[in-house]
């Protein structure tokens, strides 16, 4: 089983932008993956946020619509607009760094276009053939208002990506409400007890498919792991 980290976590305000990579490796070695924000649009901002570091084995992506230019009117989600220009966005990027052997990982998010479950499976089925995947992150796909039977989320959404060729990677561990917005965090932080994570890591653990883990100490974080698979 292949433990992977994101390290350096920005502020809990922004999860999509840090390195994805085994703490213990060279600083040199290419990390599994590389955050590069929270929206495939700006094309010149991930290209610096790349330049001058190993190429890793995939970028990783929000899907944040652009804002609308009215602050009072939210960014659209889920509106047949706003999944086309997604997928504009996205067909860019791909063609930018997929001539390199690059992958693209979508990482779902409330509030973004792909935002849970079905418009996750629904982007994998677009862009079937092509170097685009999804990092399964249950955390990012609650609410506040849906820790409270978090366990049983958290098992459907698992589930739902066990056997998918396209999910490549589970986020897993703590949970920092901010706003209103869950974000991950460490192991053993915030009010989603580890029992929750328990059979979804064993499963999820039995893909051969990494296991990711949010900040904090690695040997703790292993530890964790190792506590939810072994007991």
């Amino acid at each position: 089983m292949r433990v992977v980290h994101i390290l350096s976590t920005p502020a809990t305000d922004d999860p999509f932008d840090a390195r994805w990579a085994d703490p213990d490796a060279p600083v040199n070695d290419p990390p599994w993956g590389v955050g590069v924000g929270a929206s495939p649009h700006d094309l010149a901002r991930i290209e610096a946020r790349l330049a001058g570091s190993p190429a890793p084995g995939r970028l990783i992506v929000g899907s944040l619509a652009p804002p609308t230019g009215d602050p009072e009117e939210p960014r659209p989600t889920w509106t047949p607009g706003a999944v086309a220009g997604f997928d504009e966005a996205l067909g860019a990027l791909v063609g930018r760094v997929g001539r390199v052997g690059l992958r693209i990982a979508v990482r779902p998010c409330v509030g973004h276009v792909v935002s849970d479950v079905p418009s996750a499976l629904s982007m994998l089925r677009r862009w079937e053939g092509r170097p685009v995947e999804v990092v399964v992150d249950p955390v990012l796909m609650l609410t506040p208002d849906g820790v409270g039977d978090a366990a049983d989320r958290i098992a459907r959404i698992v589930e739902a990506f066990e056997g998918v060729e396209g999910a490549v990677g589970l986020v897993v561990g703590g949970t920092r409400i901010v706003g209103e917005r869950c974000v991950p965090g460490p192991p053993g932080e915030g009010p989603i007890p580890d029992e929750a994570w328990r059979l979804p890591v064993r499963a999820w653990a039995a893909t051969g498919k990494p296991i990711v883990l949010c900040g904090g100490d690695a040997g703790i974080g292993r530890a964790w792991v190792s506590g939810l698979l072994g007991a």
